[in-house]
């Protein structure tokens, strides 16, 4: 048998036209009617309930509940379940109680977006909170949202963070805080990005306050195992104005913290990378793999700040990381005590951390300042603009304070700008007699008055004159059969060192 296709005409099966237009009227009925009982069940709007639990309550996990309507709580709002909050134009929680959040999240997979937010007062220490989520050790909040917050007037913390994973807060807008506008607490995996956070107070009560911290709770025996670092967070575009009586953006022993592309100004302290204490208030634990790029620090102008960026570690754990590319203006104490004149880059403390490529202007009473326990510092590329002193008697593009420090300074330039003072561009290098410092080259001090402050302690790696101490054992060796002494060998190994390690510096690899 051969099939054959044939042509049909379908008219003759076709429904009747009223008939079609009627069930086409019904499929369109039915699919209203069934979105309209998904938007129902997904999609939520507080003033249809009673209270914003009743709201909540209705809305299912995964749904949206918008906000349009104003609240004034004396209690927290609590979001148990994962869910997207959104507030339109107009709709805000105003906390009449100053012991207590606006909003407390306890559950994964939270949206905050857009939420307005208003405490009871900055002006008075105590412990309202914007927003708070507090997760455990062993049970994280995850995938927390906080987007387009407008956080105002609270007497503890704009957004406080503690155990929370993969956490995400942008184009922030918070004002008026008493301690810190936004606190992690062992959080992880996440970024803070965009926006301003303005005039963090710190009442009577407080003994310091921040722009933004990430760190650890410090009350537990069980240390890093219960509390450990905050780590893997990324603090991007933010613009920091006004903690003038501490800091702006911090770390307390955080690990791969990075602080890149924000804004500080008019904090006593810019960024504040340094450790965090045991909990018995030893300073125990230094932030590692710390980087700070790309940042603009803006102090008063008058001598009053204290550091423009501190990088600190402890005496049992070295602080690790690098300081590039940033610009650090008007910062540091004009003062003639040893332990207040910071300048605008100190360290302490730190292992192989690379200084370079930074710009530092207008800095009292050092550009970099380098105290004490410092190993493989290498400071490379920066320019130093009118290091200044009215009161102090050090004035120096690089200041070796105490000892032991062992640093390679290479490419650093002095240049003179319009700034006024009793002192200005005095010192290049100010040396310490007992630390080890190298100069790799391509330095520029010419214009400094001084441009090495006891030029016996540095030691020329690879350019200029070698130091007349090794002089000896370099230019005039033993005649052929005889050896080296001890000292001889000493001294020809540190100065053939330093030059590897300034040609490593150039790119260059032996």
């Amino acid at each position: 048998m051969v099939n054959r296709l044939v042509a049909v005409d379908d008219s003759d099966y076709r429904l009747p036209e009223p008939v079609r237009q009627g069930i086409a009227a019904d499929v369109d009925d039915v699919s209203s009617e069934l979105g309209s009982r998904v938007e129902a069940r997904t999609f939520v709007v507080d003033t249809n309930y009673a209270s914003l639990e009743d709201a909540l309550a209705a809305t299912p996990s995964g749904g949206v509940l918008e906000v349009r309507g104003t609240h004034e709580r004396g209690t927290t709002f609590t979001v148990d379940k994962a869910c997207t909050i959104r507030f339109t134009q107009g709709a805000q929680i105003t906390t009449s109680v100053s012991s207590v959040a606006a909003v407390t999240v306890t559950a994964s997979g939270v949206t905050l977006d857009g939420p307005v937010l208003v405490g009871t007062g900055g002006n008075t220490a105590g412990t309202g909170r914007g927003i708070s989520a507090v997760g455990t050790l062993g049970s994280a909040i995850r995938d927390l949202r906080v987007l387009k917050p407008q956080i105002t007037q609270f007497s503890e913390y704009g957004v406080y963070l503690e155990f929370c994973d993969g956490f995400q807060v942008e184009d922030v807008s918070i004002a008026g805080i008493a301690y810190a506008g936004i606190s992690l607490a062992s959080c992880a995996n996440g970024v803070i990005r965009g926006g301003t956070i303005a005039n963090v107070v710190q009442p009577a009560g407080f003994l310091n306050s921040y722009g933004i911290t990430a760190s650890r709770r410090t009350n537990s025996p069980s240390e890093l195992s219960a509390f450990p670092r905050s780590r893997n967070i990324v603090v991007n575009g933010m613009t920091i104005d006004g903690v003038p009586l501490w800091e702006g953006l911090d770390t307390h022993g955080g690990e791969n913290i990075e602080f890149s592309g924000n804004t500080v100004r008019n904090c006593l302290v810019g960024i504040a990378v340094v450790a965090s204490s045991n909990n018995s208030g030893v300073s125990t634990y230094a932030p590692l793999g710390v980087k700070v790029t790309g940042n603009t620090v803006v102090g008063a102008g008058d001598g009053s700040n204290s550091a423009g960026i501190w990088f600190i570690g402890t005496a049992t754990e070295y602080a690790t990381g690098s300081i590039v590319d940033n610009r650090v203006i008007d910062t540091g104490g004009d003062t003639a005590s040893a332990g207040n004149n910071w300048g605008g880059i100190a360290i302490d403390r730190t292992s192989s951390l690379k200084i370079a490529v930074n710009t530092l202007v207008r800095c009292a009473v050092a550009g970099i300042h380098v105290i004490a326990g410092n190993v493989g510092t290498q400071i490379a590329s920066n320019v130093v603009e009118d290091v200044y002193s009215n009161v102090s008697g050090i004035c120096a593009a690089v200041y070796v304070r105490s000892s032991p420090n062992s640093i390679l300074v290479t490419g650093t330039e002095l240049v003179r700008g319009t700034k006024t003072a009793t002192r200005v561009n005095n010192e290049g290098i100010r040396c310490n007699a007992s630390s080890t410092q190298h100069d790799g080259g391509g330095n520029q001090w010419s214009l400094a008055a001084t441009p090495v402050v006891n030029s016996a302690a540095l030691r020329s790696s690879a350019y200029g004159a070698v130091p007349v101490a090794r002089a000896a054992a370099i230019t005039a060796p033993p005649a052929p059969g005889a050896t080296y002494d001890q000292t001889q060998m000493t001294a020809l190994k540190t100065a053939l060192d330093a030059a590897i390690a300034a040609l490593r510096n150039y790119g260059i690899t032996l």
